[in-house]
């Protein structure tokens, strides 16, 4: 039983594919970012665990601003590491239209798929794989794109306690 794809089903197709070559792209992007944010956390880890040893014997010689540097950076090293942890959040999003997802998709197809209604109900499940292919990409984008806002914002309050800490430990080497 041959399937006589229209124009408008063989692009749909085509496009199909290129929507799952997207997801593919968005799933690595994703990991790439989750990946930042841990490294942005464990670096900010490493800072706080270094400014504590400094805040628990603060030397003498520490003048008021300094301290308060110092406590700047512990700050922003604090929020640093909760804003790459909301950047991890576990996020809900669309599954994939494959396999089981699609599962629905041929089940209604299947039973009506007569001689007189095939091409019109070939062409209706292509392009409700199309649809839901967009849907479940253009979520993943946006949630790609809300995931990166916080890990950037988590590097920008990670280089801002680092400069505070920096400034600190450079103080206290020339003083």
């Amino acid at each position: 039983m041959a399937i006589d794809y229209t124009v408008q089903d063989q692009v749909l197709l085509d496009a199909i594919v290129s929507f799952q070559d997207e997801y593919k792209d968005l799933f690595d992007t994703w990991k790439s970012i989750d990946g930042k944010a841990q490294a942005s956390a464990t670096i900010a880890g490493v800072f706080l665990a270094a400014a504590f040893a400094v805040a628990k014997d603060i030397p003498l010689t520490f003048l008021p601003f300094q301290r308060a540097l110092l406590a700047i950076s512990i700050g922003l090293l604090v929020i640093t590491i909760c804003i790459c942890l909301v950047g991890l959040l576990v996020r809900r999003i669309y599954p994939p239209a494959i396999g089981e997802n699609s599962k629905d998709l041929v089940e209604d197809l299947l039973p009506s798929l007569t001689q007189s209604k095939r091409g019109a109900r070939l062409s209706r499940f292509i392009r409700d794989r199309f649809d839901l292919w967009e849907l479940v990409n253009s979520d993943f984008m946006k949630k790609c794109s809300d995931k990166a806002v916080w890990v950037t914002i988590g590097q920008l309050t990670l280089l801002a306690a680092i400069a505070a800490a920096t400034t600190v430990t450079l103080i206290a080497v020339i003083n």
